[in-house]
């Protein structure tokens, strides 16, 4: 028996989105992961889209959320393409990331929490991150300036860090950085264009054999994912 009979399934076509292969794609998938957040705000804004410990976010302000973060994220300079490092854990602040992340057509590379100081320096250096963010409790892990010259961006979600607090002395809070002026919603910062065979996200192994390596998720790859999902 076919796996989909009985349920609405999108138009199928064969394309070679990366030239050495045809294969089966949706015709009318979203072109990046940002678009799927826009269709799901347009079609039912006011549905439920995040629930977090009693705490409960429609579409429509999951969406305020990301624009705010993207807006912040532009003026301190994350452009199309950059990698942002994402070294949050389980919580609602890490879907507003990811999806402000992925409207500035910039990279997102979250990495696990258990991660060491010198696995993330690594990661960090391999993939040229221009940013991260992390929660407050993991600043003794992020490594300084002299371990990744590239990171030229700290965000810090929970408690301000003083000027003392080492490598992460001086990061800025996502709530400043989401509240700064210019993070209006009313008047964002545009969604960037994107090709789907661009990079969104980049995950890493585990590197229990040697350095972890990055594997490279286009908007494509994440769109038909979630389509089949």
């Amino acid at each position: 028996m076919n796996a989909w009979q009985g349920y609405p399934v999108p138009p199928l076509r064969h394309e070679a989105p990366f030239a050495d292969r045809l294969v089966r794609c949706f015709g009318s998938r979203p072109p990046s992961v940002y678009a799927l957040l826009e269709r799901a705000i347009a079609r039912r804004p006011d549905q439920e889209a995040l629930v977090c410990a009693g705490q409960r976010w429609s579409y429509a302000q999951l969406g305020a959320e990301a624009r705010c973060i993207a807006a912040g994220l532009h003026a301190r300079g994350v452009k199309p393409g950059d990698r942002v490092a994402l070294f949050v854990g389980n919580r609602p602040e890490f879907v507003f990331v990811l999806f402000a992340v992925q409207r500035l057509g910039a990279i997102a590379v979250p990495i696990g929490v258990r991660e060491a100081r010198a696995g993330l320096s690594f990661m960090l250096n391999q993939c040229g991150a221009s940013a991260i963010v992390f929660d407050a409790e993991l600043a003794g892990r992020i490594p300084d300036v002299n371990e990744v010259p590239s990171l030229a961006l700290r965000v810090v979600i929970g408690a301000a860090l003083d000027a003392g607090s080492g490598a992460t002395g001086g990061a800025e809070t996502l709530a400043d950085l989401a509240a700064q002026p210019g993070a209006d919603p009313g008047a964002p910062v545009p969604p960037a264009p994107v090709q789907d065979t661009d990079t969104a996200v980049i995950l890493y192994t585990s590197g229990t054999t040697g350095h972890p390596k990055g594997a490279m998720l286009t908007h494509f790859n994440i769109a038909h994912s979630v389509l089949h999902y």
